[in-house]
C-alpha cells in the first residue's frame, strides 16, 4: 500500500518503545500501592483522567524483540488480574481510525485496474499511481491519463439575495436558498433573524487545525484546542508534501469562515468560536479518544467528529470502555450539565453497502449521527444508511457535482471538501445557531429540535415511512435535510424535555438455555412483550442488544418493528462481509420509533441469506424516553 495513503487513513499500528495501561482501583489509591507498581512492575504513574482512571506507562527498550514484548504483555496482565485492590485495567492498543472525506467514482474504478493514474492536487504537485488502494484520498482537480479536464456542471441554483464581499459565496449553494425542487438549509433565514452562532464554543476532533487561516484565525479559541498526537496546547497540524494533514482545517472552515473577509466563502455559524483538537496525526489508542471526548467539557458545547472505524462494508466496532465512560461524562457533566453534543459523520462506506449501525460511534445515543445528499438532493454514493441517522445536510456527489467550499492549508481555499466528513460540521454549525438562541437547550433537546425541524423530500422514494406518531423517517436521510431557520425558531420558545427514562426487556424464551436457530435461506420473529415501561410514555432512542452465531456475517439483515407497527431496520445485508464472529452483545440503535408509547409487543426479524444456520442467543431490549413531551413537538 502507498506510503501516502496509510498516512491519510491513519493506519498507525507500529509496535512503540513503552506500553500504557490504564487501571481503575476499588479505593484511594495511595503512595505505597504506587511505589509498589513502580518498583515491583515498572509502571510509572502518568495521571489521572476520566474522574477515577490512572495512567501508567511501563518502558521498554527500543531494541527489545517482539518476542519479549509479547511475553511483557503477558507477564502484565497475569500480575494486575490478580491484584485485589483494581477493579478494572487494559494495557491500550492502537486503533485503526479513518477520515471521512470520499474519493471520486472514476478513481475507484481505477483502483483495480494496472493503468496510471495521474492528478494534480491543491498544491500544483503532480503524482503517479501505478495503482490506488484506498478510498480516503480526495484532491480538488482529477484527470486520467489522457489528461482531460473533467469540470463540473452548471449549478442548478438560483442567486442569493444575500450579498458578501467573499469571493467564494456566490459558489456555495448549499448555503444559499434559491436551489431547486425546494431543498435547501434555510441558514439565511437563521442569519436574518441576527444569529450566528456567537457566544458558542465547537471544537473539531481531528488532525489539526490551521489556526492562523484567513478565515480562522478571529474565530479560533486556544481553551478548545489541544494537542494529543505531541501533547502540547497548540493543534497546529504537521505539514507536509502531500497536505495529508488537512481535514481538520477544512472542517473548522465550514463552521467559522469569516464573514466579509474578501477571502473564500463564509462559515454556517461566523461568528462562533472553534478550537481544535489534534488526535489523528498519529498512534491511537481508546484512552487518547476519551481525552479528546472529555477535553474542556464546561468550556466547549459541541464536539464535531468526521472520523471513525474503517468503513468498508466489513468492520464492526465502537468506542472502548474508556471513550464509552467518556461519552457517559460528556453527557452527564458537560455544558455544566445540560450535555455536550457530539455530531458525528455517518461514514462513507455507502458504495461497499456498508452500514452506519456496525460503527459504535455513529449509533451511540449520544451522538447525533449526520448523513450527506448531494447537490441533486439524492444520498450521496458514498453516505451510509443506517437506523441511526438522524438528519442530512449537504456535501458534494459525484465529479460533475459541486463540492464544499472551504478554507486550506497554507492560507487557500477548496471546492472539493467532500464526504460525510463535510456534512457533520455543517450539521454542528446549525447547531450552533440553535443554541445561540437558546443556551439552555439540553443534549437531548437537540434531538428533538432536529427531528422536529428537519424536511423529508423526495417522499416518492421507497425509503421514506412515517412511524406511529407520524413523523416521516428514512435509513438514508433520518427525518430529513437540517432545517437552521426553522430551529431557531422552535429553539426560542422550546421547553426543556424532562428526565430521561430507561426501560429493559430480556427475551427469555431459550429452552434450557439453549440458542434458537435460523435456518439458512429463512427469516424467524422473534417476540417480546413490554409492558412494564413505568412512566415511559414516549420513546426515544431504542437499542437491541443482540448475540448470534453466524455462517456468513453480511448475509444476515435484522428489523425492529414496534407495537405500533413501524418498521426499523437494523442491519441490511454487507456483500463485503465474510466474517463467521457473528454479534456480541451488539447494540443496534434506532431513532425512529421517537415519540411512540414502547408498551406492547415488539418483534425482531432475523433474515439469514446464507447457506449455513444462524444460532440466536441474546436480545436485549433498551429503551429510552420521557413521561411527557412538551405539546409543542406534536403541533
Amino acid at each position: 500500500m502507498l506510503k501516502n495513503v496509510i498516512l491519510t487513513i491513519g493506519l498507525f499500528i507500529s509496535i512503540v518503545n513503552g506500553l500504557e495501561v490504564v487501571i481503575k482501583f476499588n479505593q484511594t489509591i495511595s503512595n505505597d500501592t504506587l511505589t509498589q507498581l513502580n518498583f515491583t512492575y515498572n509502571l510509572i504513574l502518568r495521571k489521572k483522567f476520566l474522574n477515577d482512571f490512572y495512567l501508567f506507562n511501563h518502558e521498554i527498550h527500543k531494541k527489545t524483540k517482539r518476542s519479549t514484548q509479547n511475553t511483557t504483555l503477558n507477564f502484565l496482565n497475569s500480575i494486575l488480574k490478580n491484584q485485589p485492590n483494581i477493579t478494572w485495567f487494559e494495557i491500550q492498543k492502537y486503533l485503526v481510525r479513518i477520515k471521512r472525506n470520499f474519493i471520486p467514482d472514476f478513481l475507484l474504478d481505477y483502483a483495480q485496474s494496472s493503468e496510471e493514474i495521474v492528478y494534480d492536487d491543491e498544491s500544483g504537485h503532480h503524482h503517479h499511481h501505478p495503482n490506488l488502494e484506498s478510498e480516503s484520498l480526495e484532491h480538488d482537480h482529477f484527470h486520467v491519463r489522457n489528461k482531460k479536464k473533467i469540470v463540473n456542471n452548471n449549478l442548478r441554483c438560483n442567486a442569493s439575495s444575500v450579498h458578501f464581499n467573499d469571493p467564494q459565496w456566490p459558489l456555495q449553494w448549499y448555503l444559499n436558498d434559491g436551489c431547486e425542487q425546494g431543498f435547501f438549509l434555510n441558514i439565511t433565514k437563521a442569519w436574518s433573524l441576527g444569529f450566528t452562532g456567537k457566544g458558542v464554543i465547537l471544537s473539531i476532533i481531528d488532525d489539526g487545525l490551521e489556526k492562523d487561516n484567513f478565515e480562522i484565525i478571529d474565530n479560533y479559541d486556544p481553551r478548545a484546542s489541544f494537542d494529543l498526537n505531541d501533547f502540547d496546547d497548540d493543534p497546529q497540524p504537521r505539514y507536509d508534501p502531500n497536505n495529508e494533514n488537512k481535514h481538520g482545517t477544512r472542517c473548522a472552515g465550514e463552521i467559522v469562515a469569516k464573514l466579509n473577509n474578501s477571502f473564500c466563502g463564509v462559515g454556517v455559524a461566523f461568528n462562533s468560536k472553534i478550537g481544535g483538537i489534534r488526535l489523528l496525526d498519529g498512534r491511537i489508542t481508546d484512552r487518547l479518544e476519551a481525552e479528546a471526548l472529555t477535553f474542556n467539557l464546561n468550556y466547549i458545547d459541541i464536539f464535531s467528529a468526521s472520523w471513525g472505524p474503517l468503513d468498508d462494508g466489513k468492520t464492526v466496532e465502537g468506542p472502548g470502555y474508556l471513550s464509552k465512560k467518556a461519552f457517559d461524562n460528556g453527557i452527564k457533566y458537560g455544558r455544566n450539565g445540560k450535555g455536550t453534543i457530539y455530531v458525528w459523520a455517518a461514514g462513507n462506506g455507502g458504495r461497499f453497502d456498508d452500514n452506519c449501525n456496525c460503527d459504535g460511534y455513529t449509533s451511540s445515543i449520544y451522538t447525533i449521527t449526520i448523513g450527506s445528499i448531494n447537490q441533486d438532493g439524492e444520498m450521496t454514493v458514498y453516505s451510509e444508511k443506517c437506523s441511526a441517522i438522524l438528519a442530512s445536510t449537504f456535501s458534494s456527489g459525484k465529479l460533475h457535482q459541486r463540492g464544499i467550499i472551504t478554507s486550506d492549508l497554507h492560507n487557500t481555499c477548496t471546492h472539493r471538501h467532500t464526504g460525510t466528513s463535510a456534512s457533520a460540521p455543517i450539521g454542528a454549525g446549525i447547531i450552533a445557531l440553535a443554541l445561540e438562541a437558546n443556551k439552555n437547550l439540553t443534549w437531548r433537546d437537540i434531538q428533538y429540535l432536529i427531528i422536529k425541524t428537519s424536511k423529508p423530500y423526495k417522499m416518492n422514494l421507497r425509503d421514506w415511512s412515517r412511524n406511529g406518531k407520524g413523523n416521516f423517517f428514512s435509513h438514508k436521510f433520518g427525518y430529513g435535510l437540517m432545517n437552521a431557520g426553522l430551529m431557531v425558531e422552535l429553539a426560542l420558545k422550546w421547553i426543556n424535555i424532562g428526565e430521561q427514562l430507561k426501560c429493559t426487556n430480556i427475551f427469555q424464551n431459550f429452552q434450557d438455555f439453549l440458542p434458537m436457530s435460523i435456518r439458512r435461506k429463512s427469516m424467524r420473529i422473534f417476540q417480546l412483550d413490554c409492558y412494564e415501561c413505568k412512566n415511559l410514555n414516549y420513546l426515544e432512542h431504542v437499542l437491541a442488544k443482540v448475540s448470534l452465531h453466524s455462517g456468513t456475517r453480511g448475509k444476515l439483515r435484522i428489523n425492529l418493528i414496534s407495537p405500533m407497527g413501524t418498521k426499523s431496520n437494523l442491519l441490511d445485508f454487507r456483500k463485503r462481509d465474510l466474517s463467521r464472529e457473528g454479534f456480541k452483545s451488539w447494540p443496534f440503535m434506532s431513532v425512529h420509533f421517537w415519540g411512540e408509547n414502547p408498551k406492547g409487543v415488539w418483534k425482531l426479524e432475523v433474515i439469514n441469506n446464507s447457506y449455513h444456520d444462524v444460532y440466536f442467543t441474546e436480545w436485549k431490549l433498551i429503551m429510552y424516553g420521557v413521561e411527557y413531551v412538551p405539546k409543542i413537538f406534536f403541533e
